[in-house]
C-alpha cells in the first residue's frame, strides 16, 4: 500500500513517467487489484506505444480477469514489437489452451521452446496441450523433458502419472505419483493419482488405504470421497462390512462435512437396491444440519416495518438421462412470461453445503462479493474464470463453450449482467431478511437478475437447469426444497448412452465410460425421482411433435402455452445450439432439427454390446415406447447376458488394444470389475421382479 501511494504520487509529478505507470500496474497486479492495474498499464502504453514489456503485463492483467480476447491482442502486440518474446508466446499458448484452441497453443508453446528450451513450465504446459488434444505419448515425453529440467517439479510428475495411467501403464503411473508424494508428501493431486492408478491396476485395499490417507489429511477432500466408493464397492464384504470401512475413515470429531460424506457414500452405495429408501431418509437426516447454515443479518429487522419480497414458490428442476437435450429444452423455456431461469448450468453445484459455506464466510456484509467473485460468469459470458462441476472439478469458459458468447440474431452478442444494478437490487433485497439460507438465497439471486435485466420481477415459478449435479448438491437441494418439481428429458438409452460417452471414448477414458454407463441404468429408478411430482420428457417427442409435448409440459407445470416457447433463447437473446453438439453444423442451430434422434447407433457399442445394454435398460425402452412390450423374449434375453458378463464388450477390446492392454489385466482393472459389479446388480433385479421398480412416469402427450 505504501509502495502504492508512493509511486501514485510520483506519477503526478511526473505524469509522463512511463515507467512508473508500467511499476504502479505490477504492484496493483500483486494485489490483486487488476482492473487499477490495467488502468496503469493503458497510461503507461498511451505514453510509450512500443514497449513489448508493458503490453505483455496488459496482457495478463486481461487474462486474470477473464478477458481473454483482449488478453491476446495484447501478447499479438507485444510480439509484433519483440517477435523473440518467449514470455509472451508462452502466455499466448495459455489463454489460448484456456479457449480450448489447442493446436495454436501448442505452437506457441513449441515457438517459445524454440526460444528458450531451458522452460521447465512451458514443456509442462505444452503436455497438458497435447494431453487435452488426444496426443498422449507426446504429451508423456514432453512431461519428461520438463523433469529433466526441474527434477522436483511435482505437477510435472502427476501429470506425466495421469498420462501413464491413461494409457494403460499402471504400474508406471504409480511409481510416477509415488515419487511426486516423496517431493511432497501431502500433495492432492499426487494422493487422487495413486488412488486411481491402484484402483486400475487392481489393488483396491491399497486404493482405499490412500484415499483414506488423503482424507487423514484433508477431510472436506471431494474428490478423494467421490473416488472412494469404487474401490469400496468391490470389496469382499464377508471380510469387512461397507459400513465398517466408512467408519474406519479418520476425520475431525463433529466434523459435518465429514458425516456428510459418509452418509453420501452409503447413499451412494445402495441405490438400486432394497436399502436405498432407507439410506436416503439417512442422508437427508444428517444433511438438515447443512440446512440450519444460515447467515444473520447484524441489523434488526422489524417485521412491521419490512415489507419482503413475493418469491416464487414452486420450483421445477431438469436434470439430464445422459446427453438428452437438456439445453435444448432450457432455451425454449427461457424468457416465458412464468417462468424465472438463469442462463446455462453455471448453478449445477450451488446447493452442495461446501459451496453454500464459502458463500456466508466473512458474514452477512461479504455475500454478495462471494457470489460475484464466484460467479463472474454471470455478468460476462466470456469470463474464464471456473465453475465448479461434478466430482469436485471445475469447467474453464462455460460461458463460450454453451454458445452464450455469440447469441442473437447475427451471432455477436454476449450475455452479460449489469453487476453495479445487480448488486444494488440484491442487497436491497437481502434488508429485508433477519437470516438467510442457500434456498431463498438463490431465490433473491433469480429475483435480482430478472429486476436487473427488465426492471421489475413478478414471476411464482422457478424453472432450475440443474442438469448433472453431485449426490450432495442435489440431496441438499430436495431437502431444502422437497416439493420441487423433477423434469428429467430422457432419449432412446443406447443413442444417448454413445453421444454422452464420444469424447471419453475417443480420449480412451474408460472409467467414465464405466461410470456413465452406471450412472444411466441407476437413474432411471432413482430413489430422490419416486414422487407423483416427478416427469420424463422423450426427447424424440419434443422433435417429432413438439406442439403437443409443449402443450402437455405446460399442462403438466400449470404455465401458459406462449409462442417463446417455439424459440431456442438465452435471455430472450436468439441461442444458436451447443457448440460441441455432434449436430450444431447440420441443424443443431434449429430447435427441431432430427439429426440427433434419427442418428444410427453403433459409434461405439457393437451389436454383442447393445444386446446386453439393451436388456438391461429393457423395462425402462418399454415404458417410454421405444421398444414394443415382449416379456417372453425379455426372459429369454436376460438368462442369455448373464454368460455374456464374463466376457468384454467390443468396446472394451477396441480400448485395450488402443492402449496395449492385454485382456488378462484389462480384466484385473478397477474399472472393468466395477462395471461388472454393477450390471450384475441390475441383472439380479431385473431376474427378481422382471422389471425397476417405482420407474419415472413419461409424460402422457395429449
Amino acid at each position: 500500500e505504501h509502495a502504492i501511494t508512493c509511486y501514485t504520487k510520483a506519477t503526478q509529478y511526473q505524469p509522463k513517467w512511463e515507467v512508473g505507470f508500467t511499476l504502479l500496474g505490477k504492484i496493483y497486479s500483486s494485489n490483486d487489484d487488476l482492473v487499477k492495474a490495467i488502468e496503469a498499464y493503458k497510461k503507461a502504453i498511451s505514453l510509450n506505444p512500443d514497449s513489448a514489456e508493458t503490453h505483455y503485463n496488459m496482457g495478463n492483467g486481461l487474462a486474470d480477469i477473464g478477458k481473454l480476447d483482449e488478453a491476446i491482442e495484447a501478447y499479438q502486440k507485444a510480439l509484433s514489437i519483440d517477435p523473440n518474446y518467449a514470455d509472451a508466446y508462452q502466455s499466448m499458448a495459455a489463454v489460448l489452451q484456456m479457449q480450448g484452441e489447442l493446436k495454436d497453443a501448442i505452437k506457441f508453446y513449441k515457438k517459445a521452446l524454440s526460444l528458450n528450451p531451458e522452460l521447465a513450465e512451458t514443456y509442462n504446459n505444452l503436455g497438458v496441450s497435447l494431453e487435452a488434444h488426444g496426443e498422449l505419448s507426446a504429451a508423456k515425453t514432453s512431461y519428461k523433458k520438463a523433469l529433466a529440467i526441474k527434477p522436483n517439479f511435482v505437477a510435472a510428475f502427476c501429470n506425466l502419472g495421469r498420462v501413464q495411467l491413461n494409457l494403460g501403464a499402471f504400474k508406471a503411473s504409480i511409481k510416477t505419483f509415488e515419487r511426486a508424494l516423496k517431493i511432497e508428501p501431502n500433495h492432492y493431486d499426487a494422493y487422487h493419482g495413486l488412488g486411481l492408478s491402484n484402483f486400475s491396476y487392481g489393488n483396491f485395499k491399497e486404493s482405499i488405504k490412500i484415499y483414506k490417507e488423503a482424507l487423514k489429511i484433508e477431510h472436506t477432500d471431494g474428490l478423494a470421497w467421490n473416488n472412494i466408493i469404487f474401490p469400496l464397492q468391490l470389496l469382499n464384504h464377508n471380510e469387512t462390512s461397507f459400513t465398517d470401512h466408512l467408519n474406519s475413515i479418520e476425520t475431525p470429531k463433529n466434523s459435518k462435512h465429514a458425516r456428510i460424506s459418509k452418509s453420501i457414500l452409503n447413499y451412494q452405495f445402495n441405490m438400486g437396491g432394497e436399502f436405498d429408501e432407507n439410506s436416503l431418509k439417512a442422508a437427508l437426516h444428517v444433511l438438515a444440519g447443512a440446512k440450519k447454515s444460515v447467515t444473520k443479518n447484524p441489523k434488526i429487522i422489524t417485521s412491521n416495518t419490512i415489507i419482503k419480497p413475493n418469491l416464487p414458490k414452486k420450483i421445477t428442476a431438469l436434470v439430464h438421462f445422459g446427453r438428452s437435450g437438456t439445453g435444448l429444452l432450457h432455451s425454449l423455456f427461457d424468457n416465458h412470461p412464468e417462468l424465472s431461469t438463469l442462463p446455462s448450468i453455471y448453478f449445477s453445484e450451488f446447493f452442495d453445503p461446501k459451496s453454500w459455506e464459502q458463500l456466508i464466510a466473512g458474514g452477512w456484509e461479504h455475500v454478495i462479493d462471494h457470489f460475484i467473485k464466484t460467479y463472474k460468469v454471470l455478468f460476462d459470458s466470456s469470463d474464464s474464470s471456473p465453475i465448479a462441476t461434478l466430482n469436485s472439478g471445475q469447467i474453464h469458459n462455460i460461458g463460450s463453450k454453451e454458445g452464450l458468447t455469440t447469441v442473437g440474431e447475427h451471432r455477436n452478442d454476449t450475455l452479460t449482467l449489469d453487476e453495479i444494478v445487480f448488486r444494488k437490487e440484491l442487497r436491497k433485497l437481502m434488508d429485508c431478511y433477519s437470516k438467510l439460507d442457500a434456498l431463498t438465497f438463490f431465490k433473491l439471486i433469480h429475483v435480482a437478475y430478472e429486476t436487473t435485466l427488465y426492471g421489475s420481477f413478478n414471476k411464482k415459478h422457478l424453472f432450475y437447469h440443474i442438469h448433472n449435479p453431485s449426490p450432495r448438491a442435489q440431496l441438499n437441494f430436495l431437502l431444502l426444497n422437497n416439493s420441487t418439481n423433477w423434469l428429467v428429458m430422457v432419449r432412446e438409452p443406447i443413442q444417448s448412452c454413445e453421444s454422452w460417452l464420444r469424447l471419453d471414448f475417443q480420449k480412451g477414458d474408460y472409467l467414465s465410460i464405466s461410470t456413465k454407463i452406471v450412472q444411466m441404468l441407476f437413474e432411471i429408478d432413482k430413489v430422490s425421482f419416486r414422487k407423483e411430482n416427478s416427469i420424463g420428457v422423450r426427447l424424440e417427442d419434443l422433435k417429432e411433435q413438439p406442439q403437443k409435448t409443449i402443450s402437455s409440459l405446460c399442462d403438466w407445470l400449470g404455465i401458459d402455452e406462449t409462442e417463446s416457447l417455439f424459440k431456442m433463447t438465452m435471455q430472450g437473446k436468439k441461442w444458436w445450439g451447443d457448440p460441441i453438439s455432434q449436430d450444431h453444423l447440420i441443424d443443431g442451430m434449429h430447435p427441431f432439427g432430427k439429426s440427433s434422434i434419427n442418428r444410427k447407433v453403433g459409434s461405439i457399442f457393437s451389436e454383442h454390446d447393445r444386446f446386453i445394454l439393451d436388456t438391461l435398460f429393457y423395462p425402462f425402452t418399454a415404458r417410454f415406447g421405444y421398444v414394443e412390450a415382449n416379456t417372453a423374449q425379455f426372459k429369454t434375453n436376460l438368462k442369455t447376458i448373464k454368460k455374456k458378463f464374463n466376457g468384454m464388450f467390443d468396446f472394451e477390446k477396441t480400448i485395450a488394444h488402443r492402449k496395449k492392454i492385454s485382456k488378462e489385466q484389462f480384466m484385473k482393472s478397477g474399472g472393468y470389475l466395477y462395471l461388472r459389479s454393477k450390471l450384475t446388480e441390475r441383472w439380479n433385479t431385473l431376474n427378481k421382479d422382471l422389471t425397476y421398480q417405482h420407474m419415472l412416469e413419461p409424460l402422457k402427450i395429449c
